[in-house]
């Protein structure tokens, strides 16, 4: 697998879905409550929409290995590439998905609070994987670090992990308890380029990341 292929796929000019809304919303003023209501509105209509309406101004999807990238910049695409690489080096294998990428947070709203907008989430539905983000370096490793949970880690690995962490569900419960959320941040902390700590996972330390990370990748963390 060689993350230096990129190709383009063909597809139609894209158009944004939270520009065209914005046209049409009432004239309010700027930070009112009712400017504050609709742009929740706005939030949650968009976080609704189906990928292909929701898409960034980038005119064609960028295919890079087993990931089609929908980006708004070409600073995106390259992020991408460099995070597939990051989880190829250590054999942590992505089953096929789709991301989205977004500069306003907008687009990131979650569909049960519209009020909340989140920096990344990940669908997966119909045998389908899907991310959207509205943030950077920790938040696309994090997402893509539930990716590689959901289809590659067993039952009996989660366990181990959840007993290392001190913990009881691995989803379900808010995030200072959730193993998912701990492993997502665990694998975002030891392959990131930056020095960005958890802080909703408890411990951080680095000792305990470390230990965290090796036992769930087998690997030592490049950083």
């Amino acid at each position: 697998m060689s993350l230096a292929v990129i190709t383009l796929a063909t597809a139609a000019p894209f158009s944004r879905v939270a520009s065209t809304a914005a046209a049409t919303a009432p004239a309010t003023e700027l930070g009112s409550p009712e400017a504050v209501e609709s742009l929740q509105t706005l939030s949650h209509e968009a976080a609704r929409e189906t990928p292909a309406n929701r898409a960034p101004v980038m005119r064609s999807p960028v295919v890079v290995d087993n990931a089609t990238v929908h980006a708004e910049t070409a600073d995106q695409v390259d992020l991408v590439v460099w995070a597939l690489g990051s989880f190829e080096r250590l054999g942590l294998v992505l089953p096929e998905f789709e991301v989205w990428l977004f500069t306003d947070y907008a687009d990131c709203a979650d569909p049960d609070d519209p009020a909340r907008q989140r920096p990344g989430y990940m669908q997966h539905g119909a045998g389908k994987y899907t991310i959207f983000i509205c943030g950077a370096e920790f938040t696309l490793l994090h997402e893509l670090a539930h990716l590689w949970d959901h289809s590659h880690l067993t039952e009996p690995e989660r366990a181990r992990f959840l007993e290392l962490r001190g913990l009881e569900h691995w989803k379900g419960v808010e995030s200072a308890r959730c193993g998912g959320e701990h492993l997502a941040d665990v694998l975002a902390w030891g392959l990131q380029r930056g020095n960005a700590r958890p802080s909703f996972i408890k411990p951080n330390d680095d000792d305990s990341l470390h230990d965290a990370f090796v036992l769930a990748t087998g690997a030592e963390p490049p950083r």
